[in-house]
């Protein structure tokens, strides 16, 4: 794991991805491993969808890459924003109970 960890921070995420998934077969379902993984391939994406963005500007998918990630914003902002209720809940030693908190909207 800790080679995919390096890898990461040197900025060489392909690397990372490859190490990582090693890894991950020799301890399966590791929550540290699959963490490092899940960013290791979230930069290779990036990089991959920059690239399409160079090579073709207009391309439907760049169009498409942009909705999605305006709606993930979206979705992320919501998370953490319960993320934080559940922090503050768990500080005051109160919890968070679906009648009092906005998960149904």
């Amino acid at each position: 794991m800790w080679l995919g960890v390096v890898n990461l921070a040197r900025d060489h995420p392909e690397e990372a991805v490859e190490a990582l998934d090693k890894a991950d077969k020799l301890k399966p379902g590791d929550p540290d491993i699959l963490y490092h993984r899940g960013r290791a391939r979230l930069l290779v994406s990036k990089d991959s969808y920059a690239e399409m963005f160079k090579v073709d500007p207009q391309s439907w998918r760049v169009h498409r890459d942009r909705s999605i990630r305006l709606v993930m914003r979206r979705f992320m902002a919501v998370a953490s924003a319960k993320a934080l209720q559940v922090r503050r809940s768990a500080e005051s030693g109160s919890s968070v109970h679906p009648s009092n908190s906005d998960e149904r909207r």
